[in-house]
């Protein structure tokens, strides 16, 4: 018997929740690329950059601002903008 090798299907944490569930909690700028600081609503962190999948919906981080992100998904654009209370603004 031939045992098939398959690769384990790759986990991304960041498309786990809604958009609403993630804050900004801080920017990053860089020649080498912008990075942001987010942070869940169980309370994990994760830095993201420019082109990751991030929300439920498979959105792209499409742009890093210096006080917000801007988030595609198919049918929307989302700008989360840094904040110590998480607001979410759609524009």
């Amino acid at each position: 018997l031939k045992v098939k090798k398959t690769k384990a299907p790759s986990y991304n944490p960041l498309i786990r929740f809604p958009l609403s569930e993630y804050t900004v909690k801080g920017v990053i700028t860089s020649n080498h690329g912008n990075r942001a600081l987010i942070t869940t609503s169980r309370g994990n962190y994760f830095y993201i950059k420019e082109g990751e999948f991030i929300g439920a919906n498979k959105g792209v981080v499409d742009e890093i601002k210096n006080n917000s992100i801007v988030i595609l998904e198919r049918d929307r654009k989302v700008e989360i903008i840094i904040s110590s209370d998480g607001r979410v603004s759609s524009r």
